[in-house]
């Protein structure tokens, strides 16, 4: 009676430790972002600081979701609309060359990592370098479809890569 007891126990230990784990990686980890006075403007104007040369333009953006996680730079997820038309946003920032949207949580229904990785590869998206080193060998990437979507997702460079 007592080993039945003991294994009830364990079982039940395992399932509350394993539903906590499962809760952390899916949901704990990760916080809304919401873009106050030292991202954007007061006319609108979502800023990345810097790029390969100077300083960014200013990307006006409208309807932002976002999500981070303070565990790594790499949890970071955005989706956003602009304004500008694909070919200023080609002409001021500049072509990410290996663009690889990273897997957002299920929840985060409004970033698909797939579809924008098909939308690059059948070059329907401009994927440009937003920010170089937003932490240690990681660079901010956008995607930007026609219509208008923007997705952000950050993805390790050249200095961890290999």
């Amino acid at each position: 009676m007592q080993g039945r007891v003991a294994a009830v126990l364990l079982l039940v230990s395992a399932a509350v430790a394993g539903a906590a784990l499962w809760y952390m990686q899916v949901y704990g980890q990760y916080r809304p972002i919401t873009l106050g006075p030292n991202t954007i403007s007061a006319e609108g104007t979502f800023r990345e600081p810097e790029i390969s040369s100077g300083f960014a333009p200013g990307l006006q953006v409208s309807n932002f979701e976002g999500i981070s996680g303070r565990s790594s730079p790499l949890k970071y997820r955005a989706c956003f609309s602009v304004e500008s038309g694909i070919d200023d946003l080609a002409d001021a920032f500049e072509r990410h060359p290996d663009p690889t949207p990273l897997v957002a949580p299920r929840w985060f229904r409004c970033f698909d990592a797939k579809a924008i990785g098909r939308a690059i590869e059948a070059r329907e998206a401009v994927a440009l370098l937003l920010r170089r080193n937003v932490g240690d060998g990681v660079d901010r990437v956008a995607a930007i479809l026609p219509d208008g979507r923007g997705f952000a997702w950050n993805q390790l460079n050249d200095l961890y890569k290999d």
